[in-house]
């Protein structure tokens, strides 16, 4: 709305609102160095935010290009100008451990293959290169161990609708792991197009809508906790050698698939299994347990710079 500026708003419970900092008012009288004058949002397109220790909130505007500070009761500060060391590089996400930041960005169009990088800021707002080589960052977390996760939206030419993927970074920012789910499973690994990795996961629906006929009768006639346990039992088991096989021929994974399609109406409860449980097997299974499982792919591993 024109007559509310990009800001920080506290948000009460009964649903009403304050607003706590004008950002738009904070980047027009505070100009990066370098700004892209093709490209520009006077108000700025703030993208991502964290809370730090209770006090602050450190927020990214990615067409400016800076990091900014703004406090609980509205103080806004600059962290840090990133246009004036790297130019219009588009920075979208942040995330902070031990003590310092770290920022990914998504870059420019048309994007050449690597070319997003991860860096380091310290809390006075000196930046370094940590890990380079990435594609559209729009995402960054770490684990309890200090592992770094990367969350790219498309492979490049970007945008490549189906192509992101997200990659975890050892404790040095060396090491790497492509993690996936789901069809990015079949895309990545055997480098199937969309639609043929949509091809070739409909075996899943096709033995769910084959079984569901009759799922109800075998629940009827069976006690539920153990055809649902050897459900489970024998997707795991599936999920496990669609795993091990990563590397071999599609072929090799059409009949686990295929088994997990026949397993999906038995997961429902009773006679309210229905072929609607074996069109969604996609995201509760393949996707959901293959996040607990993950599906580490034998890449190279790529310099980054610490």
């Amino acid at each position: 709305m024109p007559s509310i500026p990009n800001g920080v708003i506290r948000v009460r419970r009964d649903g009403s609102w304050t607003l706590v900092a004008d950002l738009s008012a904070y980047v027009r009288a505070n100009p990066v160095a370098h700004p892209n004058v093709d490209d520009f949002e006077p108000d700025g397109t703030w993208y991502s935010m964290i809370a730090v220790d209770d006090d602050a909130l450190y927020a990214v505007e990615p067409n400016h290009g800076e990091v900014d500070r703004i406090t609980t009761h509205g103080t806004i500060s600059r962290l840090i100008d990133v246009s004036a060391s790297q130019g219009h590089v588009v920075p979208t996400v942040i995330a902070r451990r031990d003590g310092n930041f770290y920022l990914g960005n998504l870059g420019r169009f048309p994007q050449d293959a690597g070319s997003s990088n991860i860096w380091k800021i310290t809390p006075r707002g000196q930046i370094s290169l940590y890990a380079t080589g990435f594609n559209m960052v729009l995402g960054l977390s770490f684990d309890r161990r200090g592992r770094m996760y990367v969350l790219q939206n498309s492979e490049a030419p970007a945008p490549a609708p189906g192509t992101g993927s997200v990659v975890r970074l050892g404790r040095d920012g060396g090491h790497r792991t492509v993690i996936v789910v789901g069809s990015l499973y079949l895309q990545e690994v055997h480098r199937l197009s969309a639609a043929r990795a949509g091809l070739v996961l409909a075996p899943v629906l096709l033995g769910g809508i084959a079984s569901s006929a009759l799922s109800a009768s075998i629940l009827r006639r069976y006690p539920s906790r153990i055809v649902v346990g050897t459900a489970i039992a024998l997707c795991g088991t599936a999920l496990a050698m669609i795993a091990l096989s990563t590397g071999r021929s599609v072929a090799a994974l059409l009949p686990w698939l295929v088994l997990i399609g026949l397993l999906a109406p038995f997961l429902g409860s009773g006679g309210a299994v229905a072929v609607s449980v074996a069109s969604r097997v996609l995201l509760t299974v393949l996707e959901g347990a293959a996040a607990l499982l993950t599906f580490p792919l034998r890449h190279r591993p790529q310099e980054s710079v610490p």
